[in-house]
This record gives structure tokens, C-alpha cells and sequence, in this order.
């Protein structure tokens, strides 16, 4: 195990948690608008497990990563990126995956959306599956699978 690893490996779990405490960000430019006016999108998971991060939302970037992002209604497009932390962590022996995906969706004023991801790149040969559903109606808006075979990013030790 080098020192870089576990540097590396620190950073990461803590831009994750981080990332989870910020609160809802706003991805429109003005003055904050009334919950009926806008759609939240919510990202999910653990920040020692899955999760579902948004990187950006209709072309602003947030640094570090958003769990939950308010938008206008209309189509939407927000970069997500589904992140496995596989492994034994107070072991340090800890793999990383991440994955990015685009989403575009129509937003409806009023209604909050919840990204779920299902799978794991350690666990499961099976394609990992991430869903965008309006929590208002149960409806799923967006779908997607990802290749368990193809992570674009990973940190081992």
C-alpha cells in the first residue's frame, strides 16, 4: 500500500461526504423562486457506499459534487456520476468506481425526482442499474444500465 493511495483514498471519502452536506444548489440564475415553481432533483445513496452524485445541471458544474440540485421546469440535462466504494475501508483495501452519465428529462414545476441506482461493480456481474423517478407519481423518468465490465474510473491500492 504506498501513501498515495491512502492520501488519495481520504480526499475522495471526504469531497464525497462533503458533497452530501452542502444542501440543494441552484441550477438558474436569479432570485430563489417558490417551491411550486421549480423541480428538485435529488441525488442518493451513502457516502461509504453507492451514490449518485450531479456534477452539473443544465450546464453549470458544481464543485464538489451535489446531492440534491434545483432546476427549472422544462427539459432538463445534468451530468450524474454513480460512485461504488467496494471493499474494506478501515482495512484500506478499498477500490473506487465511478461512472458519469447524461440525463435529460422534462421537469415539472412542483415535483421532486430521485435518482436510485441499483448494482455494484464488486458484487454483481449484472448490468448496474440507475433511475430517475418522480417521487410525486412514482413514475420513472429516465433509465439507464452501465456495463458492471466498464467503470471509467478506479482507484485500488
Amino acid at each position: 500500500m504506498t501513501f498515495r493511495f491512502v492520501v488519495t483514498a481520504i480526499v475522495l471519502s471526504s469531497s464525497l461526504i462533503i458533497s452530501g452536506c452542502i444542501g440543494s444548489q441552484r441550477a438558474y440564475e436569479g432570485i430563489s423562486r417558490a417551491p411550486e415553481e421549480i423541480a428538485v432533483v435529488k441525488g442518493s445513496g451513502s457516502p461509504t457506499d453507492e451514490r449518485i452524485l450531479i456534477d452539473v445541471a443544465d450546464g453549470k458544474s458544481f464543485n464538489p459534487s451535489v446531492t440534491e440540485v434545483e432546476v427549472l421546469p422544462g427539459q432538463r440535462k445534468l451530468t450524474v456520476r454513480y460512485v461504488d466504494m467496494a471493499g474494506c475501508f478501515l482495512c484500506l483495501n478499498l477500490k473506487t468506481y465511478s461512472y458519469s452519465e447524461v440525463v435529460v428529462f422534462d421537469a415539472k414545476a412542483g415535483h421532486t425526482y430521485q435518482f436510485h441506482g441499483e448494482g455494484s461493480w464488486e458484487d454483481r456481474p449484472e448490468p448496474i442499474e440507475l433511475r430517475l423517478i418522480d417521487t410525486e407519481t412514482n413514475e420513472v423518468v429516465w433509465q439507464t444500465e452501465i456495463d458492471s465490465n466498464r467503470p471509467t474510473y478506479i482507484i485500488t491500492n
